[in-house]
């Protein structure tokens, strides 16, 4: 890969989701990101002050990425609230799974410890979004009588716990014959129902 004057930022970001991806965040280093783009050992350190900050800054890329996922999926489910609550959990799995790289960056623990003002705000869309679509939902009878953010818990430790398991080679043997999406989408309509219920009909 050329180094471009200008795009080099750029260029470090890509290569380090391509390896956390490939080998995993413990194998990403500075140095060898820099012998891969060909150029000189110092020149990410113009960019990024040490691994982590690299990570923060997929991190933060990955909650804009995934918040767009998120509504383009709400506004393909409709306007019925549990439709597209189901659709965010799917398109949850479906990023973790089509982007390893940056769901992993995302949910890293260095990561969660900083408090950059990127970083916070990223996660904050993301978390209203999800906080939003669940009141709705339980205003159409999802998880009645609970408080949202215990639905959102409750919904998102399903949806991350699923795409780990997927993306992990050694558990996807259970699920041979069957494609993770498959798999994902079933276990997301188990935790809340494609549609709402209809109305009890009653007689007059």
């Amino acid at each position: 890969m050329s180094y471009h004057h200008g795009n080099l930022r750029k260029q470090i970001l890509a290569r380090a989701a391509e390896v956390i991806a490939r080998e995993g965040i413990e194998k990403l280093s500075l140095r060898a990101i820099a012998r891969d783009l060909g150029v000189s050992h110092s020149a990410p350190a113009r960019h990024f002050k040490d691994k982590t900050a690299i990570i923060e800054a997929l991190a933060t890329e990955s909650f804009s990425l995934l918040v767009a996922a998120l509504d383009a999926a709400t506004e393909a489910a409709g306007a019925d609230p549990m439709s597209r609550y189901n659709a965010i959990g799917k398109a949850l799995v479906g990023f973790a799974l089509e982007h390893p790289a940056y769901y992993r960056a995302m949910s890293h623990p260095e990561v969660r410890t900083r408090t950059n003002a990127a970083l916070m705000k990223a996660h904050t869309d993301y978390m209203t979004r999800l906080l939003q679509a669940a009141r709705e939902a339980q205003a159409a009878g999802w998880l009645q009588g609970h408080s949202p953010e215990t639905a959102v818990l409750f919904s998102t430790a399903a949806a991350q716990g699923v795409a780990q398991i997927l993306a992990d080679p050694f558990d996807g043997r259970l699920f041979a014959g069957r494609t993770p999406k498959e798999i994902g989408d079933e276990v997301i309509d188990i935790v809340i129902a494609p549609q709402s219920p209809a109305p009890v009909k009653t007689r007059a």
